[in-house]
């Protein structure tokens, strides 16, 4: 059974400094928009594999849509019709 989560609001603090000054940094977000946002930086990040795993010509089959986000391989297949 699956249970629906609802969305809340959160605050994102970091701090940016390099040395002994702080660089503070907070920001308000939700729940689910950082979820979101993870599954975005996760395609940048399978982008980035692909490009090792053609670099090495290995024999590793991959799709050619492996780290392009679906709204780039949406376009395309727009541009193709």
């Amino acid at each position: 059974m699956k249970k629906h989560q609802k969305d809340f609001e959160i605050k994102l603090s970091a701090d940016y400094g390099t040395g002994q000054v702080s660089k503070a940094v907070s920001v308000q977000s939700t729940f689910f928009r950082e979820l979101l946002y993870n599954i975005e930086h996760l395609v940048h990040h399978l982008a980035i594999i692909k490009i090792g795993i053609q670099s090495l010509e290995s024999k590793v089959e991959i799709s050619d849509d492996f780290g392009i986000a679906a709204s780039t391989i949406r376009n395309r297949k727009l541009c193709v019709q």
